[in-house]
């Protein structure tokens, strides 16, 4: 499961057998069930196309996505409210993000979650111009889930405080 905040988020499809050169487009339904325009999404590589759409009001939004006219798959993005505290633990633990070239990335957001199918949050925060953001954990494995338009992150990342 993927969690989204309100606002622009980027949504990854990969085509039907990696193909290439497609027109990927989806309609996006909103949580009052009004369908969107025609969406278009982006070739990034191998069969592997996004497109960046600002979600306004928490809840889910159906999407159809369709390759070059055809349609090919539906599914929910479900859009979360922010958690207003950084954990409830006892340890205070710093979690960084940068990108591949050890770059802090600032104004990510970050969701912690107890359990690795990433259903059950625990904390939520925004890292800094230093790419930190902190968290009070208690002791044991945690789940971190980053997000930011432009970035791509391997997800979830285990930590152990």
């Amino acid at each position: 499961m993927i969690f989204y905040g309100t606002g622009t988020r980027r949504i990854f499809y990969r085509s039907e057998n990696f193909a290439t050169g497609l027109t990927v487009t989806a309609y996006v339904w909103n949580t009052s069930l009004v369908k969107s325009a025609l969406q278009t999404f982006i070739e990034i590589s191998d069969g592997l196309y996004y497109l960046d759409y600002s979600f306004s009001v928490i809840g889910g939004y159906p999407i159809i996505l369709y390759e070059t006219a055809v349609a090919k798959t539906n599914t929910t993005i479900r859009i979360f409210p922010a958690i207003t505290n950084a954990g409830t633990g006892s340890t205070e633990s710093v979690y960084n993000v940068v990108d591949d070239d050890g770059n802090a990335i600032a104004g990510a957001s970050v969701v912690v979650t107890s359990d690795i199918e990433g259903t059950v949050k625990v904390a939520e925060g925004t890292t800094d111009d230093f790419g930190n953001v902190t968290f009070y954990l208690n002791a044991g494995t945690y789940y971190m889930w980053t997000i930011k338009s432009g970035y791509s992150f391997t997800c979830p990342d285990t930590e152990v405080v």
